[in-house]
């Protein structure tokens, strides 16, 4: 879950997030970018209910864990 500091009144910066599976609170801007955002809009006969939408944030172990073994990963050319 994000947590929003008003910065001013047309603009929002991201102070921090949590893991929506294991709680793990960061604050610390290099630690925020190893989290993963979902959103979407659920499809029609969706498990999620038709047009709900779907949001989570998880931290990179939780991540990783979730999808390592169905994931394909591919390293880059250098």
């Amino acid at each position: 879950m994000k947590s929003y500091q008003i910065v001013n009144k047309m603009e929002h910066e991201l102070e921090s997030i949590r893991c929506d599976v294991c709680n793990l609170l960061t604050i610390l801007p290099i630690e925020i970018e190893k989290f993963h955002s979902i959103n979407f809009i659920a499809g029609y006969d969706s498990k999620f209910g038709d047009g709900n939408e779907v949001e989570c944030d998880i931290c990179d172990t939780c991540f990783y864990n979730l999808i390592s073994n169905f994931a394909l990963i591919i390293k880059p050319e250098i």
